[in-house]
This record gives structure tokens, sequence and C-alpha cells, in this order.
């Protein structure tokens, strides 16, 4: 598929956007893997290489989850389709 003229780059990608109102540990699996960062408080993003599976994202802050997501949407390796669409998915916190 050939992007049309003036669109960025197509990535594979899946990204964390956090809106903390203090400080958190953020864990993301991605295909089976997780990794762990810690965000600040505000508005924060940050990029994870893309995985065949499922994605999700939980905040702790002192031990305790106080936020997470499941992602609805399946990462397919071999999908029917090239997708290029966006897809989101909230804590809805």
């Amino acid at each position: 598929m050939k992007l049309r003229d003036g669109s960025t780059a197509a990535r594979d990608t899946v990204e964390v956007l956090t809106m903390l109102t203090a400080a958190g540990k953020v864990s993301v699996t991605i295909g089976g893997t997780t990794q762990t960062y810690d965000a600040p408080a505000g508005v924060s993003a940050r990029t994870f290489p893309l995985k065949a599976g499922t994605a999700s994202a939980s905040v702790t802050r002192s031990s305790a989850v106080v936020a997470k997501v499941v992602s609805p949407y399946a990462i397919s390796a071999t999908p029917y389709v090239q997708d290029l669409h966006y897809r989101a998915a909230s804590s809805e916190r």
C-alpha cells in the first residue's frame, strides 16, 4: 500500500499515552512481553514495538493498581488486509 502524499510515515508501534494526577509506574504488555517505566504527573507518551497478540497497560502507585486497560483489538502478524488505521482504548478513569 502506498501512503498519500503529505502523510506521515506508517509505523508498527503501540503508543501509551498517560494523563496522571501523580507520578506512577506503568506496566505495558504487548504480545506477552512486559515492559515497565516510571511516568510523571501530567501528560506523557511512550512508544513500544508492535507484536502479535494482545496489548494492555496498568498504572500502579504504592503497589496498588489505579488504572488498567486491555485493548479489545487483537494484533495479528498476518492480517487479512493491510490496515493503517489507528486504534484506541482507554481505562476511562
